[in-house]
């Protein structure tokens, strides 16, 4: 039986000069509460660097599938991106995102 990697984020902090969370918020479910683009993506910028223990860790946020955002949801996660201080933010994938979003998108 193998015993599980004791790495921490800690000791791979080193490693990276960047992290990008995947807040893909449109595969989760109303229900659950985690629908929301801008909930969804502050609390994963938040564990990223609570897990790192760096409260100032470089993070680019990538969001939710394009395809399945809405403008509510873009204009959420772009807020998001932007009050929790990331570097950048884009949602997957470039094919599938219209051209109504970009102007959301570039905020």
């Amino acid at each position: 039986m193998r015993s599980r990697s004791s790495t921490s984020w800690g000791e791979l902090a080193s490693l990276f000069d960047v992290w990008l969370p995947m807040s893909y918020w449109t595969n989760r479910t109303t229900a659950s509460g985690w629908r929301d683009g801008f909930r969804y993506t502050s609390e994963n910028v938040r564990r990223v660097r609570a897990d790192l223990g760096d409260r100032n860790a470089v993070v680019h946020a990538i969001g939710g599938v394009a395809d399945r955002a809405g403008p509510a949801d873009l204009a959420g996660f772009v807020r998001a991106a932007k009050r929790s201080g990331t570097i950048g933010w884009s949602v997957y994938d470039y094919v599938t995102t219209s051209s109504s979003a970009w102007p959301r998108l570039r905020g």
